[in-house]
C-alpha cells in the first residue's frame, strides 16, 4: 500500500525557531539547527540549515490532500504565517513511497491557490518499492 509523509518546513531563520513557535502558537514536530549533527539511519549529517518542522499526524496511507488540509488547519494566525512566509523558505515537503506501478496523486485547487498566496515551494521525493506489505 502507497505511503506519504509530509513535513512543512520554514528554513533560513538564522536562529528564530522560538520566535516561529511563538508567532505561529504551534509546537513543531522538531527544530533543526545548522551546525549540528543529525543521525539519519546508520549515518551522521550535518545539518546545513535551520530548520522548523511540522509534519502531518495522519496515518500515512492518507490522501495527500488530506495530509496538507491536516497539516494547513493547525495554522490558526494566518496573518503571522504570511510574515513568515515572506522572510523565511517555506517549504511543502512530500515523501511518496509507491507499491504500484502506475502511481498517481492529486491535489485540489484550493489547497494550490493557498500554496501559491502563501509562496509556500513543494517539494516532492518520489520512491518506487519493489516489493510490497502482503496486505498490500
Amino acid at each position: 500500500m502507497n505511503e506519504i509523509y509530509l513535513i512543512l518546513k520554514i528554513q533560513n531563520f538564522n536562529s528564530k525557531a522560538k520566535w516561529i513557535t511563538k508567532q505561529l502558537g504551534i509546537k513543531p514536530t522538531s527544530i533543526w539547527e545548522k551546525g549540528h549533527i543529525r543521525k539519519i539511519r546508520n549515518s551522521k549529517v550535518k545539518i546545513l540549515v535551520d530548520s522548523w518542522e511540522l509534519e502531518s499526524d495522519l496515518d500515512v496511507h492518507r490522501s495527500l490532500s488530506d495530509h496538507m488540509e491536516n497539516i494547513f488547519n493547525k495554522i490558526n494566525n494566518l496573518e503571522a504565517f504570511r510574515q513568515i512566509t515572506r522572510e523565511f523558505d517555506v517549504i511543502l515537503f512530500c515523501a511518496i513511497y509507491f507499491c504500484t506501478s502506475n502511481p498517481s496523486f492529486r491535489i485540489d485547487t484550493k489547497l494550490l491557490k493557498f500554496l501559491g498566496d502563501y509562496n509556500i515551494k513543494l517539494d516532492f521525493d518520489l520512491y518506487f518499492i519493489k516489493s510490497c506489505r502482503a496486505s498490500d
